[in-house]
């Protein structure tokens, strides 16, 4: 466009270039315009390629330098140049050359400054960009982190009522409600075992001192002592039963162990156990008494 704004600038008459006393002034407010640097030039060439007007100011010999030697092209591969015929009538009179080396267009300070902006620019929205998206994923993990510390304190009832957009954390979330489900059923569960295991322990250990001691100070006749102490070894036998299956435990709890179940006459059971309580505690014990069908009831145990 410079080119060719000179190129109507600089055409005479006469089949002759003509140079305008404006000129310069009209260059110098391009090039302030366009902030060129000291490696711009301007040059006006007529036919026979003498130069006509230059800015800055430059010899003919200038020309040899900064052109090729058909003065179609830069001589040094570091600058760019455009050229502009000047016409009149369809007949050419000279040629505007408009020269500029390739580092200023390539770097130019304000396109550099401006790319220094955006980049940093950029830089900012994606830590801001980052900020916002590890917020707002840390925030349901800081929830799950706490429900952990209260589920770690002995707390089993957490409340998780998060719903987020992204599935993976609802995954997580749901996984870790479900994970304080069973772990409170299986604490509960733990609770009610020992508890239960304590109960059966505790029986056959009363029924087998109560007998022992009944023998051992001579209140029964050798007969029953000898009674006694056949039913004090089969709870002793009952209860190395429940030991074995409490070394079994962890087998039980992997599914592993098979329940066996038994044919049991329910009228000889809790006969036997109204007699090991009476027994066992025959002087604090109330009189008991056992009504039982006519029949033989059996169950499966």
């Amino acid at each position: 466009l410079l080119g060719l704004e000179i190129a109507e600038k600089v055409t005479g008459t006469e089949n002759k270039l003509y140079i305008p006393p404006d000129l310069d002034r009209l260059v110098d407010k391009r090039t302030k315009l366009f902030n060129t640097d000291n490696y711009f030039c301007i040059m006006v060439l007529d036919n026979n390629n003498q130069l006509i007007y230059s800015k800055p100011k430059m010899t003919q010999q200038d020309v040899y330098y900064r052109l090729s030697d058909d003065l179609r092209e830069p001589r040094n591969n570091k600058f760019a140049g455009v050229t502009v015929n000047v016409t009149d009538d369809d007949q050419t009179l000279g040629k505007v050359w408009v020269m500029q080396s390739k580092k200023s267009i390539a770097y130019n300070p304000e396109t550099m400054l401006l790319v220094c902006i955006l980049f940093v620019a950029l830089i900012l929205c994606g830590w801001f960009t980052i900020y916002l998206l590890s917020r707002k994923l840390s925030r349901p993990i800081r929830q799950v982190a706490h429900a952990a510390e209260q589920i770690r304190n002995g707390n089993y009832e957490v409340n998780l009522d998060l719903n987020t957009r992204e599935r993976e954390m609802n995954e997580l979330v749901e996984s870790f409600r479900e994970m304080s489900i069973r772990l409170q059923q299986l604490e509960e569960w733990r609770a009610l075992s020992l508890a239960g295991v304590t109960h059966e322990l505790k029986t056959p250990v009363t029924s087998i001192k109560g007998l022992v001691m009944a023998v051992r100070d001579d209140i029964v006749s050798p007969e029953e002592a000898k009674e006694f102490l056949d039913i004090a070894l089969k709870e002793s036998e009952r209860m190395e039963r429940m030991v074995a299956d409490l070394l079994d435990y962890n087998a039980m709890s992997a599914g592993s162990v098979a329940v066996r179940r038994e044919r049991i006459d329910l009228n000889l059971l809790v006969g036997e156990i109204i007699y090991q309580w009476k027994i066992a505690y025959e002087d604090k014990s109330p009189e008991i008494e056992l009504h039982t069908p006519s029949g033989t009831l059996y169950t499966i145990g």
